[in-house]
């Protein structure tokens, strides 16, 4: 697979929730470092945040078939660990 900036991209893990993330650059041969990080998992964007990472190449596969979140996917706001983002931002 090519891996090019701004392209879509998973990382499997364990079933069902893998990651996906979105390639901002390639950092050697072996590794691509990736933005917007999510999960799988419906509670992700309302309970735990995922920082920018590094992905190893060779287990990156191409996500063209995701979809981002609907609105009514962000509830769960009343959970304690609920992230908080500032609407000014």
């Amino acid at each position: 697979m090519h891996i090019a900036p701004g392209t879509l991209v998973c990382l499997p893990r364990y079933a069902p929730y893998p990651l996906y993330g979105r390639v901002v650059e390639m950092v050697d041969e072996q590794h691509v470092r990736v933005t917007q990080v999510e999960c799988g998992d419906p509670r992700c964007a309302s309970e735990h945040a995922h920082a920018d990472a590094v992905w190893p190449a060779e287990q990156v596969e191409s996500a063209h078939a995701y979809q981002g979140r609907a609105a009514w996917e962000e509830g769960r706001m009343n959970s304690p660990n609920a992230v908080l983002l500032d609407d000014a931002a």
